[in-house]
């Protein structure tokens, strides 16, 4: 399936785009974006939601990693479905205010482009930008903004890595480099504009 929530008791969910998504990263370029972009729902990931107040948050670690305090707040917040029940602060995750499971699986990265409807897994690579950007395609979103998506350098809030993180996260930036390069290709004969807001990403030399 989908994109589910649970009131008395579990309900799938189809959300509808406004006009254009902003998809806001980790990256240190994220400190001086644009926080109110006019015209962009805000599609924030992880923890720039410090800086960036979400319309709708996504993160697939476990929600424990993201504490109570995140749990707490009113926007909608999308975690990886295999994770609905576990346990924060003693409460269902899947209990707390506007949480949405969305269920993942690895597919081809066509899928991205075409995997659509109410009963669609959506393409799961081992990270959350890709899901971010599946999940904005199958609200409808014909633009696709990025700020904090730098695809190298440090996260903005300066965490501390060990030295075998600091080489996992590497691979993964090229990788998703690549990646993107792809999607762009892919976007422009879809007709889907692409929009780079942080001058100092890698995305420059893509889009």
């Amino acid at each position: 399936m989908a994109l589910w929530t649970k009131n008395k008791q579990w309900e799938k969910c189809q959300w509808q785009a406004d006009d254009k998504a902003m998809i806001y990263g980790c990256g240190e370029s994220v400190k001086d974006a644009d926080t109110s972009p006019e015209g962009y729902t805000k599609i924030v990931q992880n923890y720039s939601h410090n800086i960036i107040q979400p319309d709708i948050w996504i993160g697939m670690d476990k929600p424990e990693a993201f504490g109570r305090k995140l749990l707490d707040t009113p926007f909608k917040k999308v975690f990886r479905g295999n994770y609905a029940n576990m346990l924060v602060d003693g409460i269902p995750a899947c209990e707390y205010p506007n949480t949405f499971w969305i269920d993942v699986s690895k597919q081809k990265r066509a899928s991205v482009l075409y995997n659509k409807g109410i009963n669609c897994p959506f393409y799961w690579n081992q990270n959350t930008f890709q899901v971010a950007i599946h999940l904005a395609l199958w609200m409808g979103f014909k633009t696709l903004a990025f700020a904090g998506i730098d695809l190298q350098g440090k996260y903005f809030d300066n965490r501390k890595l060990t030295k075998q993180q600091v080489a996992r996260t590497e691979l993964l930036l090229v990788e998703e480099f690549n990646w993107m390069k792809w999607f762009a290709e892919c976007a422009k004969k879809l007709g889907i504009t692409l929009e780079n807001m942080s001058l100092t990403s890698r995305l420059t030399e893509i889009i």
